[in-house]
């Protein structure tokens, strides 16, 4: 199985990118506009792309206060089935804010698929990073 990893550090507290990652409003300010989410544990969300041309189905699967949010996706383009979205945060002594440890993982395959994939979390984590320090939201994916 193959991972996808990011790291990025958030200049606010914990508590601002948590609800970045576990809130309706949220999710919306810099992932995808489309978004449809019952954020509790055992919650389901949809993440629409491309007016709808891609959608993903997931479950929010744990969900720790300004510590974790974590994610199955139950269905979307071919690989995504079974695939584990996780970003654990920690307040970062050093540079201060909160680091982000993001993991995208158990792909079948390093594959042009799975390269991409790793190419968009990349910029999302971007987005999520300047949603929270600028309190603006500009997703990703606003179409």
């Amino acid at each position: 199985m193959t991972d996808s990893l990011h790291l990025i550090n958030v200049q606010a507290p914990a508590a601002n990118v948590y609800k970045a990652l576990s809130t309706l409003d949220g999710l919306k300010g810099w992932w995808t506009v489309d978004t449809k989410a019952d954020t509790k544990p055992g919650g389901k969300a949809t993440f629409g792309f491309y007016n709808r041309a891609v959608v993903f189905g997931m479950t929010f699967d744990a969900m720790t206060p300004g510590k974790l949010v974590s994610l199955t996706c139950a269905d979307g383009p071919p690989g995504w089935a079974g695939t584990k979205l996780s970003f654990e945060l920690e307040d970062d002594a050093q540079q201060g804010g909160t680091r982000v440890r993001f993991r995208h993982g158990d792909f079948a395959a390093m594959d042009d698929g799975y390269a991409q994939v790793n190419t968009t979390w990349g910029q999302l984590l971007g987005t999520l990073k300047a949603y929270v320090e600028s309190g603006a939201a500009k997703p990703l994916f606003a179409f």
